[in-house]
Protein backbone atom coordinates (compact mmCIF):
# COMPACT_ATOMS: atom_id res chain seq x y z
CA UNK A 1 0.00 0.00 0.00
CA UNK A 2 1.10 3.75 -0.52
CA UNK A 3 2.41 5.73 2.33
CA UNK A 4 1.91 9.17 2.50
CA UNK A 5 4.10 11.05 4.62
CA UNK A 6 2.82 14.47 6.28
CA UNK A 7 5.43 16.67 7.21
CA UNK A 8 7.77 15.80 10.41
CA UNK A 9 6.25 12.26 9.86
CA UNK A 10 8.46 9.61 9.58
CA UNK A 11 7.66 5.90 8.27
CA UNK A 12 9.82 2.47 8.90
CA UNK A 13 10.13 -0.56 6.63
CA UNK A 14 12.16 -3.42 6.13
CA UNK A 15 13.80 -4.87 3.03
CA UNK A 16 14.33 -8.80 3.47
CA UNK A 17 16.52 -11.08 1.50
CA UNK A 18 15.80 -14.84 2.73
CA UNK A 19 16.08 -18.61 1.16
CA UNK A 20 14.23 -21.60 1.90
CA UNK A 21 14.33 -25.00 0.69
CA UNK A 22 11.85 -25.95 -1.76
CA UNK A 23 7.97 -26.43 -0.48
CA UNK A 24 8.84 -24.80 2.38
CA UNK A 25 7.30 -21.64 3.55
CA UNK A 26 8.50 -18.05 3.44
CA UNK A 27 10.06 -17.13 6.85
CA UNK A 28 8.36 -14.17 8.46
CA UNK A 29 10.93 -12.11 10.18
CA UNK A 30 10.19 -9.42 13.05
CA UNK A 31 12.29 -5.66 11.53
CA UNK A 32 12.76 -4.80 15.10
CA UNK A 33 13.95 -7.76 16.25
CA UNK A 34 16.25 -8.30 13.20
CA UNK A 35 17.71 -4.63 13.59
CA UNK A 36 18.17 -5.71 17.60
CA UNK A 37 19.98 -8.70 16.65
CA UNK A 38 22.07 -6.58 14.30
CA UNK A 39 23.06 -3.84 16.67
CA UNK A 40 24.11 -6.60 19.01
CA UNK A 41 26.20 -8.35 16.70
CA UNK A 42 28.32 -5.38 15.85
CA UNK A 43 28.61 -4.62 19.06
CA UNK A 44 30.07 -7.59 19.69
CA UNK A 45 32.62 -7.81 16.88
CA UNK A 46 33.85 -4.24 17.64
CA UNK A 47 34.37 -5.06 21.11
CA UNK A 48 37.78 -6.67 20.03
CA UNK A 49 40.10 -4.35 18.31
CA UNK A 50 40.15 -0.52 18.45
CA UNK A 51 42.70 1.48 16.58
CA UNK A 52 43.29 5.38 17.04
CA UNK A 53 45.70 7.60 15.61
CA UNK A 54 45.75 11.50 13.78
CA UNK A 55 44.45 10.12 10.61
CA UNK A 56 40.72 9.65 10.98
CA UNK A 57 40.20 7.90 7.49
CA UNK A 58 42.69 5.03 8.66
CA UNK A 59 40.50 4.52 12.22
CA UNK A 60 36.93 4.30 10.26
CA UNK A 61 38.90 2.10 7.54
CA UNK A 62 40.09 -0.56 10.37
CA UNK A 63 36.97 0.04 12.19
CA UNK A 64 34.91 -0.93 9.34
CA UNK A 65 37.36 -3.68 8.55
CA UNK A 66 36.79 -5.36 11.93
CA UNK A 67 32.70 -5.25 11.15
CA UNK A 68 33.15 -6.46 7.53
CA UNK A 69 35.46 -9.47 8.64
CA UNK A 70 33.60 -10.44 11.77
CA UNK A 71 29.86 -10.16 10.41
CA UNK A 72 30.29 -13.09 7.29
CA UNK A 73 29.27 -15.94 9.79
CA UNK A 74 26.64 -18.12 8.92
CA UNK A 75 24.70 -21.04 11.43
CA UNK A 76 25.40 -24.39 9.18
CA UNK A 77 24.80 -27.85 9.41
CA UNK A 78 28.33 -28.28 10.22
CA UNK A 79 28.19 -25.53 13.10
CA UNK A 80 29.09 -21.82 12.50
CA UNK A 81 31.30 -21.37 9.19
CA UNK A 82 33.16 -17.93 7.96
CA UNK A 83 32.45 -17.29 4.39
CA UNK A 84 34.02 -15.06 1.72
CA UNK A 85 30.00 -13.24 1.32
CA UNK A 86 29.98 -11.28 -1.87
CA UNK A 87 26.63 -12.46 -3.25
CA UNK A 88 28.24 -15.88 -4.25
CA UNK A 89 30.07 -17.66 -1.36
CA UNK A 90 28.10 -18.42 2.04
CA UNK A 91 27.66 -21.51 4.28
CA UNK A 92 31.27 -22.91 2.57
CA UNK A 93 35.18 -22.38 3.63
CA UNK A 94 38.17 -21.66 1.39
CA UNK A 95 41.64 -22.78 2.42
CA UNK A 96 43.12 -19.62 1.75
CA UNK A 97 39.94 -17.15 2.55
CA UNK A 98 39.33 -19.14 5.76
CA UNK A 99 42.22 -20.58 6.90
CA UNK A 100 45.06 -18.51 5.98
CA UNK A 101 43.58 -14.86 5.74
CA UNK A 102 40.92 -15.06 8.67
CA UNK A 103 41.59 -17.19 11.31
CA UNK A 104 44.97 -15.57 12.14
CA UNK A 105 42.98 -12.21 12.44
CA UNK A 106 39.95 -13.80 14.57
CA UNK A 107 42.74 -15.26 16.97
CA UNK A 108 43.94 -11.63 17.35
CA UNK A 109 40.79 -10.17 17.97
CA UNK A 110 39.60 -12.92 20.04
CA UNK A 111 35.52 -12.71 18.84
CA UNK A 112 34.74 -16.20 20.36
CA UNK A 113 31.96 -16.52 17.81
CA UNK A 114 34.62 -16.03 15.02
CA UNK A 115 37.06 -17.86 17.10
CA UNK A 116 34.83 -21.08 17.42
CA UNK A 117 33.78 -21.08 13.47
CA UNK A 118 38.13 -20.64 12.35
CA UNK A 119 38.36 -23.74 14.70
CA UNK A 120 35.26 -25.46 12.41
CA UNK A 121 37.12 -25.13 9.37
CA UNK A 122 39.79 -26.46 10.38
CA UNK A 123 38.07 -29.90 11.66
CA UNK A 124 36.12 -29.56 8.33
CA UNK A 125 39.10 -30.87 6.95
CA UNK A 126 40.56 -33.49 9.27
CA UNK A 127 38.48 -36.51 6.90
CA UNK A 128 40.52 -35.62 4.21
CA UNK A 129 43.65 -35.96 6.02
CA UNK A 130 44.22 -39.57 5.43
CA UNK A 131 47.65 -42.27 5.66
CA UNK A 132 47.11 -41.89 1.45
CA UNK A 133 48.04 -37.91 1.70
CA UNK A 134 46.40 -37.21 -0.99
CA UNK A 135 46.01 -33.19 -1.34
CA UNK A 136 43.06 -31.83 0.72
CA UNK A 137 40.55 -29.77 -1.37
CA UNK A 138 40.33 -26.16 -2.49
CA UNK A 139 36.75 -25.37 -0.63
CA UNK A 140 34.45 -27.81 1.43
CA UNK A 141 31.03 -26.16 0.26
CA UNK A 142 26.87 -26.78 1.04
CA UNK A 143 27.22 -27.07 4.16
CA UNK A 144 30.67 -28.55 4.82
CA UNK A 145 28.67 -31.84 2.48
CA UNK A 146 29.79 -31.36 -0.60
CA UNK A 147 33.86 -29.91 -1.73
CA UNK A 148 34.90 -27.90 -4.65
CA UNK A 149 37.88 -28.65 -6.09
CA UNK A 150 38.54 -27.88 -9.50
CA UNK A 151 42.05 -26.12 -9.67
CA UNK A 152 43.82 -28.91 -7.91
CA UNK A 153 46.25 -28.33 -4.94
CA UNK A 154 46.70 -24.83 -4.28
CA UNK A 155 49.15 -25.34 -1.66
CA UNK A 156 45.68 -25.29 0.13
CA UNK A 157 48.03 -27.92 2.88
CA UNK A 158 50.78 -25.03 3.28
CA UNK A 159 47.70 -22.20 3.81
CA UNK A 160 46.76 -24.92 6.76
CA UNK A 161 49.53 -25.07 8.12
CA UNK A 162 50.27 -21.36 8.56
CA UNK A 163 46.63 -20.78 9.65
CA UNK A 164 46.29 -23.17 12.01
CA UNK A 165 49.52 -22.58 14.22
CA UNK A 166 48.78 -18.94 14.33
CA UNK A 167 45.37 -19.86 15.64
CA UNK A 168 46.81 -22.52 18.94
CA UNK A 169 50.06 -20.09 19.20
CA UNK A 170 47.68 -16.63 19.81
CA UNK A 171 44.54 -18.19 21.66
CA UNK A 172 47.05 -20.87 23.62
CA UNK A 173 43.98 -23.19 24.34
CA UNK A 174 44.74 -26.79 25.60
CA UNK A 175 42.04 -28.00 24.02
CA UNK A 176 41.75 -25.92 20.62
CA UNK A 177 45.55 -27.10 20.40
CA UNK A 178 45.34 -30.73 21.04
CA UNK A 179 42.37 -30.54 18.06
CA UNK A 180 44.79 -28.73 15.41
CA UNK A 181 48.12 -30.11 16.35
CA UNK A 182 47.68 -33.89 14.60
CA UNK A 183 46.29 -32.03 11.52
CA UNK A 184 49.38 -29.75 11.51
CA UNK A 185 51.54 -32.49 11.79
CA UNK A 186 50.08 -33.91 8.65
CA UNK A 187 49.97 -30.67 6.66
CA UNK A 188 53.42 -30.33 7.22
CA UNK A 189 54.41 -34.58 6.64
CA UNK A 190 52.07 -33.72 3.22
CA UNK A 191 54.55 -30.30 2.10
CA UNK A 192 57.43 -32.65 2.72
CA UNK A 193 56.45 -35.02 0.47
CA UNK A 194 56.09 -32.19 -2.01
CA UNK A 195 59.27 -31.15 -1.77
CA UNK A 196 60.87 -30.99 -5.05
CA UNK A 197 64.22 -32.12 -5.96
CA UNK A 198 65.28 -28.24 -5.93
CA UNK A 199 63.87 -27.63 -2.43
CA UNK A 200 60.81 -25.74 -3.03
CA UNK A 201 57.20 -26.94 -2.30
CA UNK A 202 55.49 -28.32 -5.46
CA UNK A 203 51.84 -27.53 -6.04
CA UNK A 204 49.60 -26.82 -9.36
CA UNK A 205 48.25 -23.87 -9.18
CA UNK A 206 48.04 -20.88 -6.05
CA UNK A 207 44.97 -18.93 -4.53
CA UNK A 208 44.31 -17.23 -8.09
CA UNK A 209 43.63 -20.89 -9.64
CA UNK A 210 45.55 -20.08 -12.97
CA UNK A 211 44.26 -16.90 -13.68
CA UNK A 212 47.72 -15.14 -13.98
CA UNK A 213 50.04 -17.36 -16.07
CA UNK A 214 52.06 -19.23 -14.21
CA UNK A 215 54.45 -22.93 -14.32
CA UNK A 216 52.25 -25.61 -13.19
CA UNK A 217 54.73 -27.22 -11.03
CA UNK A 218 56.16 -24.70 -8.29
CA UNK A 219 55.04 -21.04 -7.61
CA UNK A 220 56.33 -18.64 -5.01
CA UNK A 221 53.57 -18.35 -3.10
CA UNK A 222 53.09 -21.59 -1.66
CA UNK A 223 57.14 -21.97 -1.02
CA UNK A 224 56.81 -18.93 1.26
CA UNK A 225 53.10 -20.01 3.10
CA UNK A 226 54.86 -23.41 3.83
CA UNK A 227 57.93 -20.97 5.12
CA UNK A 228 56.17 -19.38 7.20
CA UNK A 229 54.19 -22.14 8.63
CA UNK A 230 57.15 -24.38 9.16
CA UNK A 231 58.74 -21.74 11.20
CA UNK A 232 55.49 -21.19 13.58
CA UNK A 233 55.24 -25.23 13.97
CA UNK A 234 58.50 -25.22 15.06
CA UNK A 235 57.36 -22.79 18.08
CA UNK A 236 54.39 -24.62 18.68
CA UNK A 237 56.23 -28.34 18.90
CA UNK A 238 58.51 -26.97 20.94
CA UNK A 239 55.94 -25.43 23.13
CA UNK A 240 54.16 -28.81 23.03
CA UNK A 241 57.86 -30.97 24.01
CA UNK A 242 58.43 -32.44 21.20
CA UNK A 243 62.28 -30.59 20.60
CA UNK A 244 62.72 -33.33 18.08
CA UNK A 245 59.93 -32.40 15.22
CA UNK A 246 60.88 -28.85 16.25
CA UNK A 247 64.34 -29.19 14.83
CA UNK A 248 63.36 -30.58 11.78
CA UNK A 249 60.72 -28.13 11.16
CA UNK A 250 63.22 -25.33 12.04
CA UNK A 251 65.89 -27.46 9.56
CA UNK A 252 62.96 -27.71 6.91
CA UNK A 253 62.49 -24.12 6.81
CA UNK A 254 66.17 -22.89 6.46
CA UNK A 255 66.47 -25.19 3.42
CA UNK A 256 63.36 -23.96 2.13
CA UNK A 257 64.69 -20.85 2.30
CA UNK A 258 67.67 -21.32 0.61
CA UNK A 259 65.90 -23.03 -1.73
CA UNK A 260 63.54 -20.14 -2.42
CA UNK A 261 65.94 -17.80 -3.18
CA UNK A 262 68.19 -20.32 -5.43
CA UNK A 263 65.03 -21.09 -7.36
CA UNK A 264 63.08 -17.97 -7.38
CA UNK A 265 65.55 -15.11 -6.92
CA UNK A 266 66.50 -12.70 -9.86
CA UNK A 267 66.66 -10.04 -11.30
CA UNK A 268 63.91 -7.91 -12.92
CA UNK A 269 64.17 -5.06 -14.89
CA UNK A 270 67.48 -4.35 -13.14
CA UNK A 271 65.62 -5.06 -10.30
CA UNK A 272 66.86 -7.63 -7.22
CA UNK A 273 63.87 -9.22 -6.59
CA UNK A 274 61.94 -12.94 -7.21
CA UNK A 275 60.18 -14.59 -10.41
CA UNK A 276 56.72 -16.23 -9.39
CA UNK A 277 57.70 -19.03 -10.91
CA UNK A 278 60.09 -20.52 -13.33
CA UNK A 279 60.09 -20.13 -17.43
CA UNK A 280 57.94 -16.53 -16.53
CA UNK A 281 59.76 -13.15 -15.83
CA UNK A 282 57.10 -10.54 -15.22
CA UNK A 283 56.56 -8.64 -12.01
CA UNK A 284 54.17 -9.96 -9.89
CA UNK A 285 52.30 -8.70 -7.01
CA UNK A 286 52.93 -12.04 -4.97
CA UNK A 287 56.47 -11.23 -4.66
CA UNK A 288 55.53 -9.58 -1.52
CA UNK A 289 55.57 -13.02 0.27
CA UNK A 290 59.21 -13.60 1.34
CA UNK A 291 59.21 -10.43 2.95
CA UNK A 292 55.82 -11.03 4.72
CA UNK A 293 57.78 -14.18 6.14
CA UNK A 294 60.82 -12.60 7.08
CA UNK A 295 62.93 -13.18 4.41
CA UNK A 296 64.64 -9.73 3.63
CA UNK A 297 67.14 -11.76 1.26
CA UNK A 298 66.00 -8.84 -1.84
CA UNK A 299 64.36 -6.70 0.67
CA UNK A 300 64.81 -3.16 -1.64
CA UNK A 301 64.74 -4.58 -4.56
CA UNK A 302 61.44 -6.29 -4.19
CA UNK A 303 60.36 -2.74 -2.33
CA UNK A 304 61.49 -1.02 -5.25
CA UNK A 305 59.24 -3.57 -7.83
CA UNK A 306 56.27 -3.60 -6.00
CA UNK A 307 55.67 0.17 -5.79
CA UNK A 308 57.69 0.73 -9.72
CA UNK A 309 55.30 1.59 -12.78
CA UNK A 310 55.43 -1.72 -13.80
CA UNK A 311 53.02 -2.78 -10.85
CA UNK A 312 51.24 -0.36 -8.65
CA UNK A 313 48.54 1.31 -10.50
CA UNK A 314 45.63 3.66 -9.43
CA UNK A 315 43.47 0.60 -8.50
CA UNK A 316 45.74 -1.29 -6.16
CA UNK A 317 49.26 -3.44 -7.39
CA UNK A 318 48.35 -5.10 -10.73
CA UNK A 319 48.82 -9.21 -9.89
CA UNK A 320 50.86 -9.47 -12.61
CA UNK A 321 52.84 -6.49 -14.78
CA UNK A 322 51.34 -6.44 -18.78
CA UNK A 323 53.17 -8.01 -21.36
CA UNK A 324 53.66 -10.93 -23.36
CA UNK A 325 52.80 -13.14 -20.39
CA UNK A 326 49.98 -11.07 -19.43
CA UNK A 327 47.94 -8.81 -21.38
CA UNK A 328 44.83 -8.56 -19.12
CA UNK A 329 45.03 -5.52 -16.59
CA UNK A 330 43.55 -6.98 -12.75
CA UNK A 331 44.38 -6.47 -9.49
CA UNK A 332 43.16 -8.41 -6.51
CA UNK A 333 43.02 -6.61 -2.98
CA UNK A 334 44.45 -9.99 -1.43
CA UNK A 335 48.00 -9.55 -2.60
CA UNK A 336 48.31 -5.44 -2.24
CA UNK A 337 47.17 -5.67 1.32
CA UNK A 338 50.26 -8.65 1.88
CA UNK A 339 52.35 -5.96 0.10
CA UNK A 340 51.85 -3.47 2.24
CA UNK A 341 52.38 -5.21 5.50
CA UNK A 342 55.38 -7.19 4.03
CA UNK A 343 56.76 -3.58 3.72
CA UNK A 344 56.35 -3.22 7.34
CA UNK A 345 57.60 -6.33 8.40
CA UNK A 346 60.14 -5.33 6.29
CA UNK A 347 60.95 -2.38 8.56
CA UNK A 348 60.08 -0.19 6.35
CA UNK A 349 57.00 1.67 6.59
CA UNK A 350 57.89 4.59 5.10
CA UNK A 351 58.32 3.21 2.10
CA UNK A 352 55.19 2.07 1.68
CA UNK A 353 53.13 4.84 3.60
CA UNK A 354 51.69 7.18 1.12
CA UNK A 355 50.70 4.28 -0.92
CA UNK A 356 49.07 2.60 1.66
CA UNK A 357 47.30 5.67 2.77
CA UNK A 358 46.41 6.43 -0.51
CA UNK A 359 44.63 3.06 -0.86
CA UNK A 360 42.77 3.66 2.09
CA UNK A 361 41.20 7.28 1.06
CA UNK A 362 40.52 5.11 -1.81
CA UNK A 363 38.64 2.22 -0.74
CA UNK A 364 37.14 3.90 2.06
CA UNK A 365 35.99 6.97 -0.22
CA UNK A 366 36.14 5.96 -3.85
CA UNK A 367 33.82 4.74 -6.19
CA UNK A 368 33.53 1.05 -4.65
CA UNK A 369 33.58 1.72 -0.97
CA UNK A 370 34.04 1.58 1.91
CA UNK A 371 35.78 -2.31 2.23
CA UNK A 372 38.73 -3.84 0.80
CA UNK A 373 37.40 -5.73 -1.98
CA UNK A 374 38.28 -8.59 -4.14
CA UNK A 375 39.29 -7.80 -7.80
CA UNK A 376 39.33 -5.07 -10.37
CA UNK A 377 37.44 -5.72 -12.81
CA UNK A 378 36.72 -9.19 -11.53
CA UNK A 379 33.23 -9.96 -10.16
CA UNK A 380 32.58 -6.01 -9.79
CA UNK A 381 34.86 -5.43 -6.89
CA UNK A 382 32.89 -7.23 -4.41
CA UNK A 383 33.56 -6.85 -1.21
CA UNK A 384 34.59 -10.54 0.24
CA UNK A 385 35.01 -10.62 3.85
CA UNK A 386 38.37 -12.18 4.53
CA UNK A 387 40.07 -9.31 2.29
CA UNK A 388 39.06 -6.82 5.29
CA UNK A 389 40.69 -9.56 7.61
CA UNK A 390 43.64 -8.81 5.61
CA UNK A 391 43.76 -4.78 5.97
CA UNK A 392 42.79 -4.85 9.89
CA UNK A 393 46.29 -7.71 10.28
CA UNK A 394 48.25 -4.71 9.02
CA UNK A 395 48.36 -2.67 11.85
CA UNK A 396 49.17 -5.65 14.56
CA UNK A 397 51.27 -7.85 12.07
CA UNK A 398 53.03 -4.79 10.13
CA UNK A 399 53.03 -1.86 12.37
CA UNK A 400 53.90 -3.82 15.33
CA UNK A 401 55.24 -6.63 13.86
CA UNK A 402 53.41 -9.13 16.71
CA UNK A 403 54.69 -11.97 16.73
CA UNK A 404 54.24 -15.32 18.59
CA UNK A 405 57.21 -16.47 20.51
CA UNK A 406 56.00 -19.79 22.73
CA UNK A 407 54.14 -20.67 25.81
CA UNK A 408 52.13 -17.44 26.59
CA UNK A 409 54.83 -15.31 25.06
CA UNK A 410 55.08 -13.00 22.59
CA UNK A 411 56.89 -9.92 21.28
CA UNK A 412 56.56 -6.73 19.20
CA UNK A 413 58.84 -4.41 17.22
CA UNK A 414 56.75 -1.03 16.89
CA UNK A 415 57.68 1.32 14.17
CA UNK A 416 55.74 4.26 13.24
CA UNK A 417 55.96 6.14 10.15
CA UNK A 418 57.04 10.33 9.89
CA UNK A 419 53.31 10.90 9.03
CA UNK A 420 52.16 9.10 12.00
CA UNK A 421 53.57 10.69 15.37
CA UNK A 422 51.41 8.53 17.31
CA UNK A 423 49.56 5.25 17.81
CA UNK A 424 46.92 3.53 20.08
CA UNK A 425 46.08 -0.52 19.26
CA UNK A 426 43.35 -1.32 22.45
CA UNK A 427 41.75 -4.91 22.62
CA UNK A 428 44.92 -7.23 21.22
CA UNK A 429 43.69 -10.79 22.19
CA UNK A 430 46.73 -12.77 23.45
CA UNK A 431 45.23 -16.36 24.96
CA UNK A 432 42.79 -15.08 27.70
CA UNK A 433 44.30 -11.53 28.22
CA UNK A 434 43.46 -8.70 26.20
CA UNK A 435 46.16 -6.39 26.11
CA UNK A 436 46.45 -2.60 24.82
CA UNK A 437 50.02 -1.13 22.70
CA UNK A 438 50.45 2.74 23.29
CA UNK A 439 53.05 4.50 21.13
CA UNK A 440 53.42 8.19 22.27
CA UNK A 441 55.18 11.25 20.68
CA UNK A 442 58.19 10.14 22.87
CA UNK A 443 58.30 6.85 20.65
CA UNK A 444 58.11 4.78 24.12
CA UNK A 445 55.55 1.98 23.83
CA UNK A 446 53.89 0.31 26.51
CA UNK A 447 52.16 -2.89 26.68
CA UNK A 448 49.15 -2.80 28.88
CA UNK A 449 47.26 -5.38 30.19
CA UNK A 450 44.28 -3.22 31.75
CA UNK A 451 45.78 -0.47 34.02
CA UNK A 452 49.38 -2.84 34.20
CA UNK A 453 52.35 -2.09 32.35
CA UNK A 454 53.90 -5.64 31.63
CA UNK A 455 56.60 -3.98 29.33
CA UNK A 456 58.17 -0.93 27.54
CA UNK A 457 60.66 0.04 24.56
CA UNK A 458 61.58 2.07 22.51
CA UNK A 459 59.74 2.02 19.14
CA UNK A 460 62.08 0.09 16.28
CA UNK A 461 63.35 -2.22 19.18
CA UNK A 462 62.33 -5.88 19.83
CA UNK A 463 59.72 -6.18 23.18
CA UNK A 464 58.97 -9.62 24.57
CA UNK A 465 55.94 -9.99 27.17
CA UNK A 466 54.45 -12.64 28.59
CA UNK A 467 50.52 -12.43 29.38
Amino acid sequence: ADVILNPDESFTFGIFSTARFPNKPRPILDIEEEYSGRKKQIRRIINGMRLETCNKELNTMFRLSVIRAGESIFHTLSGDFHSPGGKNYYAAIWANDQLEYAAPWFAMNGDSVAVKASENAFMAYETFMTEEYHPIPCSIISEGLDIWDEAGDRGDSSMFLYGACFLALFRQDKELTEKLWPLIKWCAEYTKRKTSPEGVICSRTDELETRIPTDLYANLSTSCICYGGLKLAAILAEQLGEADLAAEYISRAEKLENAIEAYYGETIHGMETYAYSKGYHTLRSWICLPLCMGINTRRDGTLKAMFSDYLWTGHGMLSCELGEENKREATWDRSVLFGFKAAMIAERPDTVWDYFIDYVHDRLCGERVPYAVEAYPENEMRHLSAESALFARIIPEGLLKLAPEGNRSFSIVPQLPKALPELSLYGIALADRKIDVIIGTDKICRVMCGETVIATGACNEKIVFTV
